[in-house]
């Protein structure tokens, strides 16, 4: 408290990091007209049980293994070029994503293991043919 004895009582605010922030000293600086603002670790005393539930980026930590995989995965054969517009990025990714899902709805569906390489090639073929064909009419 005495570091902060130039601010208190004028209506000031104090930022802590998690390691400070406590339930006891907001309420001493409130008695001093000082607010804090910080993050509050989760496993002090003062906190109740309801509020140390899981939230999103517990969630999204357990989970990302299985995120990090598609990455990895969309990276091995990828039709993105390096653009500096954001538009083209996305539609690249959109591109990425939509060939990936195409080849596990196609082995989830069919029961055939086919190398994802061989798949995006003939997905390709099929694609341009198709596109060849509508452009003959």
């Amino acid at each position: 408290m005495r570091l902060m004895e130039p601010f208190l009582d004028k209506g000031r605010n104090v930022t802590t990091d998690n390691f400070f922030t406590s339930l006891s000293l907001a309420q001493q600086l409130l008695r001093r007209k000082t607010t804090i603002l910080g993050t509050v670790n989760k496993i002090r005393q003062e906190i109740p049980q309801s509020s140390r539930q899981r939230d999103c980026n517990e969630l999204y930590n357990a989970t990302k293994c299985s995120v990090d995989v598609m990455d990895q995965m969309v990276r091995e054969y990828t039709v993105r070029t390096g653009t500096w517009r954001w538009p083209v990025a996305v539609f690249y990714n959109m591109i990425d994503t939509a060939a990936l899902d195409a080849h596990v709805l196609y082995q989830a569906c069919t029961g055939r293991k086919e190398r994802r390489v061989d798949f995006l090639v003939e997905l390709a073929r099929e694609l341009a043919n198709s596109h060849v064909t509508a452009k003959k009419a």
